[in-house]
């Protein structure tokens, strides 16, 4: 192994602009932007692995080009040293080890995407494949083949992941060259699918007639705009429907639920009730557990038929009656499509559609897009609001309040609570009697 360096030279036809630093000119005298004259760019070529390598610098003098090439020479031979200190290659399932303590320090919906990428690439090579000797033939057709059932914004972000593994692998000296370099990336096609405002009340009324364990769920996330994950992880104590305003809030784990955070700092936030959000919430019973407590979640397991708590083959345990759901679960989905098929919606309507529903009510309602971001929890605030409980804010409040959705599930009025009988006591020649005094039945008369 070997590291040469040839000639540096200049291009003629590569030229950059000095003033503005323009480097895309072709063989341009002047630039088109400030009207200066152009230097020719300095060619470096490389000599490494016996393959002769061109690197056009953006540089037009031989003292910056060089301190270029000794940065290039240094990077050399820090991945030679690492390879001398390990040999190249190795298991797949020890780079994906390594590569996790790397990514340690990044978001927890990151690390949940390095972890969903890297198991689907185990899935297709296996664990014990050697990294150096994967190829780009073989990572098109884990692309072709492997994840065909994806969308394709799915494969997109795989791949995303997948090339900065291959790279930090490439960079501590595991493989020579990344083969995910030349597979094509499919285009970002961002999904804007939603509810327009005059189906928003159809599907939530048909929600509460077909399945009203899960109407109060779709409610909220179309009245609120909560995530789903925001949805699985909300706890009771978070939640006052009487104030009108539920805490969206990181907790810590325990041996049976590990900790979780929202996606963003932003998204730790304060969410105002709509009215009909409140209604809805007001008729959640709670889930009592297997051992007779009441279940900390706002929506947990309803199933009662779960009463054991067994292992799958992964050694994950299957959740009872009262434990948080999962966030992957696709039983509030698959409800919400037979409620929109039920409304007249055939379109594919998915859980986060109804939070871009929210962000169109609000729209429709003239609220203007700063408020929007706040209620959806985008963007970045303040650090002492992140630190603390979220501000309530009144504005969001009020914009939240000017959804005009009419549900008539809702509206129905409650069935009166039953009447117990009034007992009296009479004493009668000094001698207590008991009578009973039964409510009177409606529509007969009351006896004289």
């Amino acid at each position: 192994m070997e590291f040469n360096s040839g000639t540096m030279r200049p291009r003629a036809e590569r030229r950059i602009c000095p003033s503005c630093g323009h480097h895309r000119l072709g063989a341009k005298r002047r630039c088109p932007r400030c009207g200066k004259k152009t230097e020719a760019r300095i060619e470096i070529p490389i000599y490494s692995y016996g393959k002769r390598k061109r690197y056009l610098t953006r540089c037009w003098t031989e003292e910056e080009a060089a301190e270029v090439l000794q940065r290039k020479e240094a990077d050399y031979w820090r991945q030679q040293a690492l390879g001398v200190a390990r040999e190249i290659g190795g298991t797949l399932e020890q780079a994906a080890d390594g590569f996790r303590q790397t990514v340690a320090g990044d978001s927890d919906n990151y690390r949940k995407q390095v972890d969903t990428a890297i198991n689907a690439l185990a899935a297709g090579f296996g664990w014990k494949m050697q990294v150096h000797l994967i190829t780009t033939q073989e990572i098109s057709d884990f692309k072709e083949d492997g994840l065909e059932v994806c969308s394709s914004s799915t494969i997109r972000t795989y791949l995303l992941v997948l090339r900065r593994f291959f790279a930090w692998m490439q960079a501590e000296g595991w493989i020579r060259l990344n083969p995910t370099l030349k597979v094509k990336l499919p285009k970002a096609g961002a999904r804007k699918e939603h509810l327009r405002p005059e189906e928003v009340g159809p599907v939530i009324d048909a929600c509460w007639k077909l399945c009203p364990d899960v109407a109060p769920v779709i409610t909220l996330i179309a009245l609120g705009g909560l995530r789903k994950a925001e949805v699985v992880n909300l706890l009771r104590a978070n939640v006052y429907p009487d104030d009108g305003w539920l805490y969206v809030l990181p907790f810590e784990g325990d041996e049976l639920v590990p900790p979780w955070s929202p996606k963003t700092e932003a998204s730790s936030r304060a969410v105002p009730l709509h009215p009909l959000a409140k209604q809805a919430l007001e008729k959640v019973q709670p889930v009592r557990c297997g051992d007779g407590e009441l279940s900390k979640w706002a929506f947990p397991v309803t199933d009662s038929r779960r009463k054991q708590r067994l292992r799958d083959k992964r050694g994950r345990l299957h959740s009872v009656a009262g434990d948080r759901r999962s966030c992957g679960t696709s039983f509030f989905g698959k409800k919400l499509k037979e409620a929109s098929r039920a409304a007249g919606v055939t379109r594919n309507i998915t859980l986060h559609d109804l939070r871009r529903t929210f962000a169109v009510l609000l729209q429709e309602a003239g609220a203007p897009d700063s408020v929007i971001r706040q209620a959806l929890g985008h963007g970045q605030r303040g650090v002492t609001e992140f630190n603390y409980l979220p501000r309530r804010d009144d504005t969001v409040a009020y914009w939240v309040n000017q959804i005009d959705v009419e549900v008539s599930a809702l509206d129905e009025p409650k069935p009166p609570a039953p009447t117990k009988p009034v007992i009296e006591v009479v004493e009668v020649d000094q001698q207590p009697v008991t009578s009973t005094i039964l409510p009177p039945v409606a529509g007969q008369p009351l006896a004289n």
